[in-house]
């Protein structure tokens, strides 16, 4: 998966800020690696850099408050300019919020900031991919034919990665409406006896292709005339928007 960044603000059910990092670093994780919360895995599948997208997070008992993680933390052992409210990290690496400081102590409360919240909503905005996958192009394995013509070859291999790449923004998470019907439904006859005969294990295993983690746009080379071919602009422009 892709190293991204995100940006994101999370609201309570009574539409009140509960958590945002608008105005800071934004927040970094490779996709598929379970650093972050799932919210944020899926939050960005299928988003284009700028896009935003809202979604229901169900955190009810995954964070249950402990009272025994509310600490009483001596000033000279904290970071300086501690103040009421403000979020700290200890050298042993422990996350708190900081309740109150007085007479050089500070009361510090260590539980997660999704404690006893029951439903978040969350807008994530995609602001950069960090590590976009540069693969090489695909190569177009198949046997010349001589009742062919290069406008037929064009057409064929050209379906075919029009056939890759809406089942890649499909599994990326785009919405079905803005992937054209003839993407997934080929309408040339070679290319559709081809891609009958693609299954997951033959994309994976013969193509080296996982559309799971493949994150830019299918690109396919013909050894005949060393053209590469992408998918169709018209076909799949109002997909990137």
């Amino acid at each position: 998966g892709n190293i991204v960044q995100v940006l994101y603000t999370s609201y309570t059910k009574d539409g009140n800020v509960h958590d945002t990092n608008h105005g800071s670093t934004p927040l970094e994780f490779k996709v598929g690696s379970k650093q972050v919360l799932s919210v944020f895995e899926y939050g960005v599948r299928g988003l284009q850099v700028g896009q935003t997208r809202r979604i229901k997070f169900n955190c009810t008992n995954m964070f249950p408050y402990d009272p025994a993680l509310v600490m009483y933390i001596n000033e000279k052992d904290m970071p300086e300019g501690v103040r009421e409210g403000l979020w700290i990290e200890l050298e042993s690496g422990a996350k708190g919020k900081v309740v109150s400081v007085e007479h050089n102590f500070a009361t510090v409360d260590f539980n997660s900031p999704l404690a006893d919240v029951d439903v978040l909503d969350f807008d994530i905005r995609l602001v950069r991919i960090v590590d976009p996958i540069d693969r090489p192009p695909l190569t177009f394995h198949s046997d010349i034919d001589n009742d062919e013509t290069l406008e037929e070859r064009e057409r064929h291999i050209q379906t075919i990665v029009n056939y890759l790449e809406g089942l890649r923004l499909s599994i990326r998470g785009v919405e079905p409406e803005r992937i054209p019907d003839r993407a997934l439904n080929p309408d040339y006859r070679k290319g559709q006896d081809i891609v009958r005969e693609l299954t997951p294990d033959m994309l994976a295993n013969d193509l080296d292709l996982d559309l799971n983690s493949e994150s830019s746009p299918i690109r396919m080379r013909d050894p005949l005339t060393d053209k590469i071919y992408t998918p169709d602009p018209q076909l799949f422009g109002e997909a990137y928007l």
